[in-house]
């Protein structure tokens, strides 16, 4: 089985530095390591320029033998693009000439003579240039899962159409129609309600929290995207983002904001403070510890739905039950309960929908669990058997078999998280604060929060 490992060169740019960690993590950790065992696997390895380089101080993949592709190589393959954000994008869109495939075709043959992939992981993005390179390969990218962030353990997903969740959407009715049984449905439930028992017994933010729902008549969460590079909505930038939203919302509903954890956000501490003076249901938890950069995890509880664009924080939010309301017009579709703002009062009134069918589809056909990706022979295994469904059928809803035994799985989840808090040096809330009111006293931090005083134990403080 011959497996060609890509990283998109065009993306490198936009992945947090050193790139060459980043594909340590998801290529090697999370996948060759397991491969590269097997005497009847081959596996090659291309890189960016600048991964490449990095990888020459860090010796981060040294042991896949990444080959490089050069930065000379994009300027070829589109001479009339300025920037790399045009050639990704042209790439993202399946925006390609004829040209330009055969100028890509002339040179991943040239770096990779006599070497032709059963299976092709493309990492960040899908690849149709790779795709008419190897018409006859099974083409997937590789992504993080439903959970990638502390506390939970780590999960993989293996997307074989489009990055937004192509898959996923093509076969959405499949999956909101999946048949379980009463005692899978109660499973499911079951596990909902030990994973928010555990998650709300931990939140630092609780006392807060309680208080916020009394003031409002619901709760929104809105993790704010870090850009639009997609196209996905309508404007480019954070600040029009959110100014579109709390336009369109009543001042009695409250508007939760969160940002992704490892990119730099354009609306500061200081424009939201700003903001607040003029839209009074803005809210905003500033991050200033990184012990768990999950920053929506804590409002799940809280909140009534959620607003998405192309986060995996919608999907999560399908285990709280929490409405999902998508600004997206694609990476969502598949699980969200509505498109838009429009109606918005009538819509959070409306009765939840069970998706108890949906979560335990995903969980045990599409996600990939760190414990499963270290047993013996399980990602040979999982591959071989996944390029065998291709080359028999092609890309069909029935590529993604069980994988998993829904109990073992939600055991290990919730195993994981006792061990994660418990481990914790200190429980009490030590990395959130308010833009209240903040101020040390002793080991403490006394924090004032709409009316409400908390008192904290900080971080190493003496007992």
């Amino acid at each position: 089985m011959k497996i060609l490992l890509y990283q998109e060169p065009t993306t490198a740019i936009y992945l947090p530095y050193p790139v060459s960690k980043v594909c340590k993590d998801h290529l090697y950790d999370w996948l060759a390591k397991y491969l590269i065992t097997f005497e009847d696997v081959e596996v090659m390895t291309v890189v960016s320029e600048l991964t490449y380089i990095q990888n020459q101080q860090f010796h981060d993949i040294d042991i896949l033998k990444p080959i490089c592709f050069k930065d000379e190589y994009l300027t070829q393959i589109f001479p009339n693009c300025l920037s790399i954000q045009e050639m990704f994008l042209k790439i993202f869109n399946s925006d390609l000439s004829d040209e330009e495939y055969t100028k890509f075709q002339e040179i991943i043959k040239k770096i990779l003579p006599d070497f032709e992939p059963d299976i092709v992981i493309d990492f960040q993005i899908h690849n149709d240039l790779l795709k008419k390179a190897y018409p006859n390969a099974l083409h997937l990218l590789v992504e993080n899962g439903l959970f990638s962030r502390p506390p939970f353990p780590r999960t993989l997903r293996y997307e074989p159409i489009h990055f937004l969740n192509g898959f996923l959407n093509k076969y959405e009715n499949e999956i909101r129609n999946f048949s379980i049984t009463k005692h899978q449905q109660e499973t499911v439930k079951s596990f909902q309600q030990k994973l928010r028992q555990l998650i709300d017994y931990n939140n630092p933010i609780k006392e807060a929290l309680i208080q916020l729902r009394s003031q409002y008549r619901y709760l929104l969460l809105c993790p704010v995207p870090t850009d639009n590079i997609y196209k996905e909505t309508k404007y480019d930038d954070q600040y029009l983002y959110l100014l579109d939203i709390l336009n369109k919302i009543p001042e009695d509903i409250g508007l939760i904001i969160t940002f992704h954890d490892d990119c730099s956000s354009q609306l500061n501490a200081g424009i939201i403070n700003t903001l607040q003076q003029k839209y009074k249901n803005l809210i905003y938890f500033p991050v200033t510890d990184n012990s768990f950069v999950s920053q929506s995890l804590n409002f799940f509880e809280y909140c009534d739905a959620i607003i998405n664009m192309h986060t995996m924080t919608g999907t999560q939010a399908m285990l709280w039950d929490l409405k999902i309301i998508s600004l997206d017009k694609r990476y969502s579709k598949w699980f969200c309960d509505k498109q838009g703002l429009d109606n918005l009062e009538e819509f959070l009134a409306s009765p939840k929908k069970d998706k108890s069918n949906m979560i335990y589809w995903y969980m045990t056909h599409f996600s990939v669990f760190e414990q499963s990706m270290k047993k013996p022979n399980w990602y040979y295994n999982y591959f071989k058997t996944k390029l065998e469904k291709f080359r028999k059928d092609g890309i069909t809803f029935e590529l993604f078999e069980q994988i998993e035994d829904f109990n073992d799985i939600s055991e290990y989840v919730i195993n994981h998280l006792n061990e994660v808090y418990g481990n914790l040096v200190c429980k009490q809330p030590t990395f959130l604060q308010t833009i209240f009111s903040v101020r040390n006293e002793g080991n403490h931090k006394v924090v004032r929060f709409l009316g409400l005083k908390m008192k904290f134990r900080r971080k190493n403080a003496k007992r």
